[in-house]
């Protein structure tokens, strides 16, 4: 009987396992190319994903690029006026000089560009700028007094940001300590004719 069973249950023994093997090898790539893709969409689907971030971020990205290129322009609008501050240094050098008096600190800083308003009239379309200059100067009280007097009256002096006079024990004279605001004169700009 053992026999007479297994020669009757060997077809279908065989067949099926013949039918399993055609579907596993019939259904085992689809499977196995149906993963690849599911895994490649989940890939775009999440570079997409970071692209959809930066889009959403441009117009923000675009303003402080706006920003920038504003403040950039403005720098270098500024640069244009540093060959003046030489020019002012050395003029306040040689003036100070002719009072009596000797610098021990001066550090002129970037000039800054004055805005006023956008108005047509407006003192901004002269195009002044402001130079902060800080200083350290010594000599006799006179001297020092009739500098600091003579450079508050001249046209060019904006106003003082800060101040210090003390008495200099070595030289029995004074130390003014101070940081000034300065007005550079307009530039001048060489206009184009039309021929």
């Amino acid at each position: 009987m053992n026999k007479r069973m297994i020669r009757r249950w060997l077809p279908t023994v065989l067949y099926g396992t013949a039918a399993v093997a055609i579907l596993a090898f019939g259904f085992l790539p689809a499977n196995r190319k149906a993963r690849t893709s599911s895994r490649q969409a989940r890939v775009t689907e999440e570079v997409l994903d970071a692209k959809l971030a930066v889009l959403a971020q441009l117009p923000k990205k675009k303003s402080e690029l706006n920003s920038l290129v504003h403040s950039l322009t403005t720098f270098r609008d500024a640069l244009h006026r540093t060959h003046e501050v030489d020019e002012v240094m050395r003029s306040l050098v040689e003036r100070a000089g002719a009072a009596g008096v000797e610098f021990w600190y001066l550090s002129p800083s970037l000039p800054v560009l004055v805005t006023l308003g956008e108005m047509p009239d407006s003192l901004a379309r002269l195009n002044l700028a402001i130079l902060p200059v800080r200083f350290d100067c010594r000599g006799d009280f006179q001297s020092v007094g009739r500098f600091i007097e003579a450079e508050e009256q001249r046209p060019d002096f904006c106003q003082w940001q800060r101040l210090a006079l003390s008495a200099d024990l070595r030289t029995h004279g004074v130390q003014a300590r101070g940081e000034i605001l300065l007005f550079l004169l307009p530039e001048t700009r060489p206009t184009e004719t039309a021929s």
